[in-house]
């Protein structure tokens, strides 16, 4: 496999010696995930650079390393033995490929604010790792505990519950929502037969009761939102909307400065100037 034409550095008594086996396993998943073109060459400078020891696993990873090109080339390092994991457990290439998309999401969103090459939000990222979550369709289900109760739906606080999480990505109807419901369903049936739950539950802005005041009932985000038995004592206060509406550094003291590339996110920008709350809203819904 060509590694980027770069030159092979033999010095072994330098610490970033270029190992090939893994440099080709990073760039094998590189492109594998159709990272965006404009990465090429610090990626290739990066493979060039750093050595990624071949022991790297989640469960020894710093989780709080800085250094984001050396977290990008770790966790595409890692990408392979996830791989074999889905080959034996007999879960498709298509769904490992959807899962690990979210490295390409976050490098972007990541690099666009250090302004180079970097890849963050590592403890988020150790799911797909931990094989404790699945992109199916347009939405992501993470096993979890329930952390409030809903007893109108039958649901105990800390009962196993199926977390719904709503990556970036275009298109957002009900009708891809639903899909990817009942494509879960399927999915946690035939490949963890043993996980007993009765609730899939989101914990997220989307389910912020304010957002009625800022949408139109056309919209698919309050669709989403009443597809869930809203828990009203479990709503608090945050402003994480911020972060997903304008840039991810978006907080509630630089929001004036941030930009508004949609109607919804002037709304939400004035909302919020002038003094309105945002929430993130807990929300049931019974898998049968």
């Amino acid at each position: 496999m060509e590694l980027f034409d770069m030159q092979i550095n033999t010095n072994a008594k330098d610490e970033t010696v270029f190992d090939i086996k893994t440099a080709e396993i990073c760039e094998k998943w590189y492109k594998k995930l159709n990272f965006p073109q404009v990465y090429d060459k610090e990626f290739k400078d990066a493979l060039s650079k750093y050595k990624i020891p071949d022991t790297t696993t989640i469960e020894n990873y710093d989780l709080k390393e800085k250094d984001g090109k050396r977290n990008l080339l770790s966790y595409l390092f890692m990408c392979e033995e996830l791989s074999k994991k889905y080959q034996e457990k007999g879960i498709s290439e298509e769904i490992l490929l959807d899962t690990l998309g979210d490295l390409v999401r976050w490098t972007n969103t990541w690099s666009e604010l250090e302004g180079k090459l970097y890849l963050g939000e590592l403890a988020w990222l150790s799911h797909p790792f931990k094989m404790d979550i699945f992109k199916l369709g347009r939405l992501q289900f993470l096993f979890g505990k329930a952390f409030a109760s809903c007893p109108q739906l039958g649901l105990a606080k800390s009962d196993n519950i199926i977390e719904v999480h709503i990556p970036a990505g275009e298109g957002f109807t009900p009708e891809e929502c639903e899909k990817s419901f009942s494509l879960a369903k399927d999915f946690f049936a035939k490949f963890y037969p043993e996980y007993e739950y009765s609730h899939f539950t989101c914990h997220s802005w989307m389910l912020d009761s304010e957002l009625e005041k800022l949408l139109n009932e056309n919209s698919n985000i309050l669709k989403f939102k009443n597809s869930f038995t809203l828990v009203e004592s479990a709503q608090r206060e945050g402003y994480n909307a911020l972060r997903y509406i304008f840039k991810w550094d978006t907080t509630t003291q630089n929001l004036q400065d941030a930009v508004c590339i949609s109607g919804f996110a002037e709304r939400i920008k004035k909302h919020v100037m002038n003094g309105g709350k945002l929430n993130v809203g807990f929300g049931v819904r019974k898998k049968d």
